[in-house]
C-alpha cells in the first residue's frame, strides 16, 4: 500500500481565508473539472430548484466519496473538496497510484449552505458565526433524513436533496465515504464505522498537536457513544439513539423525529465500506484539552448545566410563539421556531432521567 506523509501533505495546503458562497463553489466545479479533465455531471437539484455538481477525478477500481455541508453551518469541508480536486489535478501520478476513482460534492444542501453566506466573507468571529448561523431542525437535515426501519420504528420522508445522495450512494457504492463534518466552538473528535491500526490515531494526533487544535477529552457528544480511544469513537446511527432511550424507558417515538444519517444508509448497501468524520472546530480554547480534576463532581456539572438549560427555555418562551406565528411553510425559519417550541414543551425531563 502507497505510503503518505501527512504532515508533508499539509505544507501543499493553502492559507484559506474565506468560505467560497454556492455561486462560487458552482463556477468553481465547472472551471477545475474542464481544467483537469475530469468527469462531471448534475446528480440533483435541491429543493429550491438549485444544481448539484459531482466531480469524479481517477478511475480506479476502489471508490471514494467526499463531501460537504452535511450540516449548512458546517462549511470548512468546502475547503477540503475545493483542495482535494486540486491536489489530484495537480499531482495524477498519486491519484493513479491510490487506486480509487473519488467523487466530490461541493455541498449536499445548497439551500441551507446559502443561508449561512454571511459568515463566509465576513472577519471569522464567534459572533458573526452565531450572528449568521443557520441550522435546520433533525428532520430538514440532509445528514439525518435517510429512511429507515428498526423495530417499531420508521422514518420513511428522505427530503429532495437526501434523495440525491441516496442515488448517488446507491449508484457508486462508495468503499470510503467521508462527510465533512465539523464543530463550531469545541475541540477536535473522530468518527468511524470500523477500528483502524493504532498508527492512524497516533499520526492524527501528532498533526493536531502542529497546528495546536486541541483534543476533546471531555464528554461525548451524545452519552451512548462509544470509544476507540478518545476522541475517537464508532460512529452511530438511529439505531443507538432508538436503543438509549428505550433503556431508560423512554418512548422513542417522541423523542426521535428524524431519519437515519448516510453512514448507516451506506452500510446497508455495502456492508464492507468504511466512513470517516472529522469534527474540526471553527473555534477552540486550550482549556477544552485539560484533563485535570475539578473541584466538582460531574453530577453538580450536569445539575448546573441543566439549570441554565430551563432558564434559557423560559427566556425563548416569552416569544418564540409570536415569531411562530409570523412564519409560514416553507420559510426555512419556520421550521426552527417550531422545534424550539417542541423543546420547550418536552423541557429537560429527559436529560434530567439520565443525571439523576
Amino acid at each position: 500500500m502507497m505510503q503518505i506523509d501527512s504532515k508533508k501533505l499539509l505544507q501543499e495546503v493553502p492559507d484559506y481565508k474565506d468560505f467560497l458562497t454556492l455561486k462560487e463553489m458552482d463556477e468553481r466545479a465547472l472551471v477545475l473539472a474542464k481544467k483537469y479533465g475530469f468527469a462531471m455531471r448534475e446528480v440533483g437539484r435541491s429543493a429550491n430548484n438549485h444544481p448539484m455538481y459531482l466531480i469524479v477525478a481517477g478511475n480506479g477500481p476502489r471508490r471514494a466519496f467526499v463531501w460537504g455541508f452535511p450540516h449548512p453551518n458546517e462549511a470548512i469541508g468546502s475547503w477540503t473538496v475545493d483542495w482535494l480536486i486540486n491536489f489530484f489535478g495537480q499531482h495524477p501520478d498519486m491519484l493513479k497510484e491510490l487506486g480509487y476513482a473519488w467523487y466530490f460534492l461541493y455541498t449536499a444542501d445548497p439551500d441551507g449552505t446559502l443561508l449561512n453566506e454571511g459568515l463566509f466573507k465576513a472577519d471569522k468571529t464567534l459572533f458573526n458565526y452565531i450572528l449568521h448561523y443557520y441550522r435546520p431542525p433533525g428532520y430538514r437535515q440532509v445528514e439525518w433524513t435517510f429512511p429507515v426501519k428498526y423495530k417499531d420504528f420508521e422514518w420513511k420522508e428522505p427530503l429532495k436533496e437526501t434523495k440525491v445522495m441516496m442515488d448517488i450512494i446507491e449508484e457508486i457504492k462508495p468503499d470510503l465515504m467521508y462527510p465533512l463534518h465539523n464543530a463550531g466552538c469545541d475541540a477536535a473528535y473522530f468518527f468511524a464505522t470500523k477500528k483502524f491500526d493504532d498508527v492512524y490515531y497516533k499520526n492524527i494526533v501528532d498533526i493536531l498537536a502542529m497546528l495546536e487544535i486541541p483534543l476533546n477529552m471531555g464528554e461525548p457528544e451524545v452519552p451512548f457513544m462509544v470509544p476507540i480511544q478518545k476522541p475517537f469513537y464508532y460512529d452511530f446511527s438511529l439505531k443507538d439513539y432508538y436503543d438509549y432511550f428505550k433503556k431508560r424507558r423512554m418512548d422513542p417515538a417522541e423523542v426521535l423525529k428524524s431519519g437515519d444519517n448516510s453512514s448507516a444508509y451506506l452500510l446497508r448497501h455495502h456492508p464492507s465500506a468504511v466512513v470517516i468524520k472529522g469534527e474540526i472546530p471553527y473555534f477552540y480554547d486550550p482549556a477544552y484539552s485539560d484533563t485535570s480534576v475539578t473541584k466538582k463532581i460531574r453530577r453538580e456539572v450536569w445539575v448546573a448545566t441543566i439549570a441554565e438549560s430551563d432558564k434559557k427555555l423560559e427566556f425563548l418562551k416569552e416569544f418564540i410563539h409570536e415569531i411562530s406565528a409570523r412564519l409560514h411553510e416553507p420559510d426555512a425559519h419556520y421550521y426552527i421556531a417550531k422545534e424550539v417550541e417542541r423543546f420547550i414543551e418536552m423541557g429537560n425531563h429527559n436529560i434530567k432521567k439520565h443525571v439523576e
